[in-house]
């Protein structure tokens, strides 16, 4: 009896194995997702490209270094000067950073905020949008981002290798040449241009919070329309300073000659 009990217990154990084996079990986990579950072209509401778009977002550092309003990156200017001692703007201002020992990580967060928005650039029409309109808007903040990163990185480090819609993998080739500053200016410039239509209008004053405004924090036309003004406003700044040098440099040579 006990034998009979052990082979129809063995029997029921080798029944269930061949039925999961039958049914296929997961390849990876579910909780993994892939650009298939993220553009899922069966969703037309595009839920999971909505979050994508959300983690661009996630990518803009602020100006208070760890959330302390002490740390606020404009005491590194000259207008104003870090009341706490001991803050690292100190350091930025004896020099006490390097290219490879810097204040934050700007550069890898901005190519990251880029590498994210190229992704959301080439994958949406994967999707079955039913709500085109949000599409576009959609697309218009990922390409506003992507030149928001760009500016950042266009104060710090003048001009960068731009790298258009690529989505580059580890065989590709990284070591891109720089872009001239005013190449990069022209980028932005025109892309902010072509998108000034594709994001949201401007609400009243009254409405613009988080309680009446179910986009808040969202980009809008007025964000795209600031942005160029300081790209251009930089951009003439550039070209002050480097007529000064070229001014200066003709000045002392004609000093030299007499």
């Amino acid at each position: 009896m006990r034998h009979l009990i052990k082979y129809l217990f063995m029997f029921a154990g080798l029944s269930l194995l061949s039925s999961c084996m039958d049914i296929g079990l997961e390849d990876e986990p579910r909780e993994i997702a892939d650009l298939d579950n993220i553009f899922d072209p069966t969703d037309p509401e595009g839920a999971n490209a909505q979050l994508w778009v959300t983690g661009i977002y996630g990518c803009l550092q602020d100006r208070f270094p760890s959330g302390d309003p002490k740390l606020l990156l404009e005491v590194v200017s000259d207008d104003a000067v870090p009341s706490a001692i001991g803050v690292g703007q100190w350091q930025i201002i004896r020099n006490g950073y390097s290219p490879v020992d810097t204040y934050d990580d700007c550069f890898n967060a901005a190519y990251e905020g880029i590498r994210k928005a190229n992704i959301f650039i080439n994958n949406y029409q994967r999707v079955n949008w039913r709500d085109k309109e949000l599409m576009t808007w959609l697309v218009g903040e990922s390409r506003f981002l992507r030149v928001f990163f760009y500016w950042t990185l266009l104060q710090r480090y003048g001009g960068v290798p731009l790298i258009g819609d690529q989505v580059f993998t580890l065989n590709d080739n990284l070591q891109l040449p720089r872009n001239t500053f005013d190449e990069c200016v022209k980028y932005m410039v025109d892309e902010l241009d072509d998108i000034k239509d594709m994001v949201r209008t401007e609400l009243p004053v009254s409405q613009k919070t988080g309680t009446s405004d179910p986009f808040f924090g969202r980009v809008r036309t007025g964000a795209v329309l600031a942005l160029k003004a300081k790209i251009l406003l930089l951009a003439a700044s550039h070209c002050i300073i480097l007529l000064m040098i070229c001014l200066n440099g003709e000045m002392r040579l004609k000093q030299r000659k007499l």
